[in-house]
C-alpha cells in the first residue's frame, strides 16, 4: 500500500476510497480475531486525510467462498455448498447453510464493534458494505435438497401477504420464480448479518450486485427486478448498488433509481466513458459515490524491465492522460456538489433535490450527504 497504492491515489487526490476485508485474515482461528491489517488501513486513511468504505469479504465474493476462512473449508462437516440442476455442487456455501451465516454474522459484529471502538470518534470509516455480489451464477437457483424442498412448498405467509400470491413459488411468480426466491433467501441472510453489525455500529450500510448484458446476473442477488423484495426483507440494508462494467451505463442507473433507491456505483470501469459517467451518474441522478476498479493503475509507472502493470478487468488502453482526465472531472463535479443548494440549471432544464436519509444517531461526519443536487443535459453531451 505504502509503496504502490498511496502514491498513486495522492495523485489522483480524491476523498473517499473502498478497500476490502477478508474473513479469512480477520479471523485466521476460529473465535480468534486479528484486527490488526483493519488499524493499519484506517490508520493509513487518516494519515492521507481520506475517508473509506469498507467492503466485507465474508461467506460471499463474486457469489463465490473464496474468503471464508481455512477453518471452515477444511471441515466438510460444518458446511454443504449450493447445487447446480442436475445436483452437482457450486464453488459457493449454499445460503440455507445456517450455521455459516451465523459464523459470519459473529464475525462481522466483531468487525463493526472493533471499528466503533477504534473509529467511533473520528469517522474515517463511513460506510460497510455487507457481501459482496451474492447469488448463484450461470443457475437459474439454488438446487440444494432445502432450497428444492422450500421451493416446492408454499410461499411464506409474509411472501404471500406482502405480495398478495398464493402457492408455491413457481405458481406464485411464473417466470420470475426463480429470481424472486432467491432473492428472498439472500435478503434474509443478508438482513441477518446486517441488522446484528448496525446493533454493533449503525453505520450506513449497502449490498451490491453486478449487473449484465440481458439476463446475465446472479439469482437472488438486488438487482432492480427484485429491489420490492430485498426492502422488504432487509430492512436495515440502507441501500442497494451496481457493478456496472457494461456499456448501458444509462439504463442501469435508471433502472437503480426509480423506485427511490439512491445511486452509488461501488465498480465500474476504467474505460473511455468513465469521465461522461462520472458526469451523467452525479449529474442526472445525484449519485452519491462513483469508484472505479482498480483506480490506482491509472498512476502507476511502468515497471523498469518493461512490464506494464496488470490492468484491471473491463479496462481499455488504461494512461496517465485518463487519470488526469478523471481528476479533473471529480473536481468539477466536487464544486457543483459544494454549490448552494439552489438547483443548478442546464440545457434551460432545472431538476428538483433528492434527499437521502440516514440513521439520526450517526455521528455528524459519519452520515451521508442529505441533499444531492441533480442537472440534466442533452444525450448528445454524453460522448
Amino acid at each position: 500500500m505504502d509503496r504502490v497504492v498511496w502514491p498513486s491515489l495522492r495523485q489522483l487526490g480524491a476523498g473517499f476510497y473502498l478497500a476490502p476485508v477478508y474473513w479469512e485474515l480477520l479471523e485466521p482461528q476460529e473465535g480468534v480475531f486479528d484486527l490488526e491489517l483493519v488499524d493499519g488501513l484506517i490508520d493509513q486513511a487518516r494519515r492521507e486525510g481520506v475517508r473509506l468504505g469498507l467492503l466485507w469479504f465474508g461467506i460471499w465474493k463474486n457469489g463465490a467462498s473464496d474468503y471464508v476462512p481455512q477453518w471452515i473449508k477444511l471441515d466438510h462437516s460444518r458446511y454443504f455448498t449450493a447445487r447446480d440442476e442436475k445436483g452437482s455442487p457450486l464453488p459457493v456455501i449454499s445460503p440455507f447453510c445456517k450455521d455459516i451465516v451465523d459464523l459470519d454474522e459473529r464475525a462481522f459484529v466483531k468487525l463493526m464493534e472493533h471499528i466503533k471502538e477504534y473509529d467511533g470518534e473520528q469517522n474515517t470509516v463511513i460506510m460497510v458494505q455487507v457481501e459482496n455480489e451474492v447469488g448463484i451464477w450461470f443457475h437459474d437457483r439454488d438446487f440444494c435438497e432445502a432450497a428444492n424442498e422450500m421451493y416446492e412448498k408454499e410461499v411464506p405467509a409474509e411472501v404471500a401477504s406482502d405480495f398478495n400470491v398464493s402457492g408455491n413459488w413457481a405458481e406464485a411468480f411464473g417466470p420470475a420464480a426463480c429470481d424472486k426466491f432467491m432473492a428472498y433467501v439472500y435478503a434474509k441472510v443478508v438482513e441477518q448479518i446486517t441488522a446484528a453489525g448496525k446493533k454493533a455500529y449503525p453505520l450506513p450500510m449497502f449490498v451490491n450486485t453486478v449487473v449484465g448484458a440481458k439476463d446475465l446476473h446472479p439469482a437472488g442477488g438486488p438487482d432492480s427486478d427484485v429491489h420490492d423484495v430485498w426492502k422488504k426483507y432487509a430492512p436495515s440494508v440502507d441501500f442497494y448498488s451496481p457493478d456496472l462494467y457494461v456499456p448501458s451505463f444509462k439504463e442501469i442507473s435508471e433502472a437503480f433509481c426509480k423506485d427511490g433507491n439512491p445511486l452509488f456505483i461501488p465498480e465500474t470501469n476504467l474505460g473511455k466513458n468513465v469521465c461522461s459517467n462520472l458526469i451523467y451518474a452525479m449529474g442526472k441522478h445525484g449519485c452519491i459515490g462513483f469508484n472505479p476498479f482498480g483506480i490506482e493503475r491509472l498512476f502507476i509507472a511502468p515497471d523498469p524491465m518493461g512490464s506494464a502493470p496488470p490492468v484491471p478487468m473491463g479496462n481499455d488502453n488504461i494512461t496517465p492522460q485518463r487519470g488526469q482526465d478523471l481528476k479533473r472531472t471529480y473536481r468539477m463535479v466536487s464544486v457543483l456538489w459544494r454549490r448552494s443548494e439552489r438547483p443548478i440549471r442546464k440545457s434551460g432544464s432545472m431538476r428538483s433535490f433528492s434527499r437521502l436519509t440516514v440513521p439520526r444517531e450517526l455521528p455528524a461526519a459519519c452520515r451521508l450527504p442529505t441533499r444531492a443536487r441533480r442537472w440534466s443535459y442533452r444525450d448528445s453531451d454524453l460522448r
